[in-house]
């Protein structure tokens, strides 16, 4: 019984949230009872993440790994900001000051670093190899040029091409490959509700 119960209870639990949001039925008390449970699930994922950052991290630093600096920085910042939000609570002061000033700041300029990775994949995939990067590289840019004020400069109908492509072949492209992706989870959905799938109990799956 040591897997036969776990999945009986996702089974179980599954079908409780599935039914009511596919066939619009009536939400139960149990489905309210399950929500108010994935809220504490989702902290105890959270604890279990602190806990394992700190054992990664605090290995590195009793062993002297390279980069310990960096392990002792991000524990004495992890511990350090965790007691400032107990202390202060979520609404503090100095508690907001730091996460608007320096989280922020830090997130904005690791997500501006992707820029050069996106130009570099770009390079790679306009390379004119065959009809498709042909195609490819000219709906780039038109793209490009519609989003810059060159391209009206050069021809008035750019602005308007780029915005064809971007509502029509783009925005279908975009519904198609979610549609995939929504039929590939529910896909892997009926698998864990049938036990085909196992992963989840420490297995290596069906």
């Amino acid at each position: 019984m040591r897997k036969e119960l776990p999945l009986i209870i996702t089974f179980i639990t599954a079908l409780v949230c599935f039914v009511p949001t596919v066939f619009k039925v009536t939400e139960t008390d149990v489905r309210a009872i399950i929500d108010k449970w994935f809220v504490v699930m989702e902290s105890v994922m959270i604890l279990m993440g602190v806990v394992n950052l700190t054992r990664v991290h605090g290995s590195n630093v009793r062993r002297r790994r390279v980069g310990w600096i960096a392990s002792v920085v991000c524990l004495v910042t992890l511990y350090a900001y965790l007691l400032l939000g107990i202390y202060e609570t979520a609404q503090g002061e100095t508690f907001s000051w730091i996460y608007d000033n320096v989280l922020q700041p830090i997130s904005t300029t690791i997500s501006s670093l992707l820029v050069f990775y996106i130009a570099s994949a770009a390079y790679r995939s306009f390379r004119v190899r065959s009809r498709e990067a042909a195609v490819l590289l000219v709906a780039g840019v038109i793209v490009m040029l519609t989003t810059a004020p060159l391209g009206a400069m050069i021809w008035s109908g750019i602005p308007q091409i780029g915005k064809w492509i971007m509502d029509i072949p783009n925005t279908a492209a975009r519904r198609a490959i979610g549609l995939g992706a929504s039929l590939g989870g529910y896909a892997a959905m009926i698998r864990v509700l049938l036990g085909l799938e196992r992963g989840h109990l420490g297995g290596s799956g069906a």
